[in-house]
């Protein structure tokens, strides 16, 4: 018994100091994001974890789409390998213009739902159809539809049958069977769902390739206001926008880039709207201050400290001074890889700071092209985030005609 009591101790120590390392492997383990994707040459890299994911091959060429990268506790402590995307090195045109952008959805997304006033009482038709909120309806009654006009005409032409559904709920397609109801209202055939098939803004282009004429901006997906979700592109375009005024960024209040657009100036068409930004094919260059290419800089080159970006906020592309305050590097940190603050005194007293329309300046660090302004800190204006070029390049190489 004394024998027992007096390893007991120790034991409990040695367990202790065996445990607590495995754990936090397995944690660790588990919380390491795939789908990086890096320039070519990177070597080492961040993930916002006590990891660094360090290549495995001798050298990281672009005539390779995927490498192993083996990932080490502290740097030291190998856990597991991780595949990461390569990008070649390449370069862009930073560009700083305004632009004005129209998307039209494919299907139509539901925002929203209300109960029809009948000779019944009151109905829902929506939620007895178990249709939510989010939900994109690509079909109904065997048609296509991808306009409120389309869809509100299927209902009010049913008198009171049953329409199927085709619909997409988080990029599952499902079919349900809804029963439109005759409102006492305006005696017409409703069922009781708000849905949108368009939007409409400001943003600021980024870059184009010079090579394959791909455009990119924004920096961060264009979301209906309601959901909060990215809306899926049926088409779009984006134009001239021509900038008469500015809304000053004041704390608790973000500022706005006021404009116009130029309709008969179409700068190019709209292929992809993801997380990382717009991308399409440019058409009309001659309309844009454009310069000379510049090389790409990836997160790895990336430094806190000085930087510019471009911007046109009234009085042309401009370059403006700010400083990268922090780096966040990691697969988990889409639009928001670097906190920036604007320091530029002039830009400063034009706006505030950052406001909106503003999305999609480039970001450049010397002389390369490193990223994008995605958003502002609604209580600091001078602050905000920015996204690594490389996330936007990668999704672009998914841009297609």
């Amino acid at each position: 018994m004394n024998l027992l009591l007096k390893y007991k101790k120790p034991l409990f120590i040695l367990l202790t100091f065996i445990t607590i390392p495995i754990l936090m492997i397995n944690l660790v383990s588990d919380s390491i994001p795939e789908g990086f994707s890096v320039l070519e040459g990177q070597r080492e890299i961040g993930t916002g974890l006590p990891v660094k994911l360090i290549a495995q091959d001798e050298e990281i060429k672009s005539d390779i789409e995927e490498a192993t990268f083996k990932a080490k506790l502290f740097g030291l402590i190998p856990i597991k390998n991780v595949s990461i995307n390569i990008i070649p090195r390449t370069s862009l045109i930073p560009c700083g213009d305004t632009f004005g952008v129209r998307l039209f959805t494919e299907g139509v997304m539901v925002v929203g739902q209300s109960s029809i006033s009948t000779a019944e009482g009151q109905k829902n038709p929506a939620e007895l159809a178990g249709i939510k909120v989010k939900d994109i309806i690509i079909a109904a009654d065997g048609k296509r539809v991808n306009t409120i006009e389309e869809i509100t005409e299927i209902f009010e032409k049913s008198m009171g049958k049953p329409i199927s559904l085709e619909l997409k709920r988080k990029g599952v397609s499902y079919k349900t069977e809804i029963q439109p109801v005759k409102s006492i209202t305006d005696g017409k055939y409703k069922v009781g769902l708000w849905v949108r098939d368009s939007t409409a803004g400001i943003g600021t282009l980024t870059f184009i390739d010079p090579k394959t004429g791909i455009f990119a901006g924004l920096g961060h997906g264009i979301c209906d206001v309601d959901t909060g979700d990215i809306m899926p592109l049926m088409s779009g375009s984006i134009v001239k926008a021509e900038i008469n005024g500015v809304i000053k960024g004041e704390k608790g209040a973000p500022g706005e880039l006021i404009g116009v657009f130029d309709e008969d100036v179409e700068y190019g068409e709209l292929l992809g709207n993801s997380q990382t930004g717009i991308y399409g094919i440019i058409s009309d260059k001659k309309n844009l201050t454009l310069g000379e290419p510049i090389p790409v800089g990836g997160q790895t080159e990336v430094t806190e400290g000085e930087a510019y970006i471009m911007s046109n906020v009234g009085d042309g592309v401009k370059k403006y001074k700010i400083e990268i305050m922090k780096i966040m590097r990691g697969a988990g940190y889409t639009s928001k890889n670097m906190l920036i603050k604007v320091v530029d005194e002039e830009l400063i007293e034009k706006t505030g700071g950052i406001v909106q329309g503003m999305s999609g300046s480039p970001i450049i660090q010397n002389g390369k092209l490193i990223g994008a302004v995605t958003h502002v800190l609604i209580n600091e204006p001078t602050r905000g985030f920015g996204i690594f070029i490389e996330n936007m390049i990668d999704d672009m190489k998914k841009t297609k005609k």
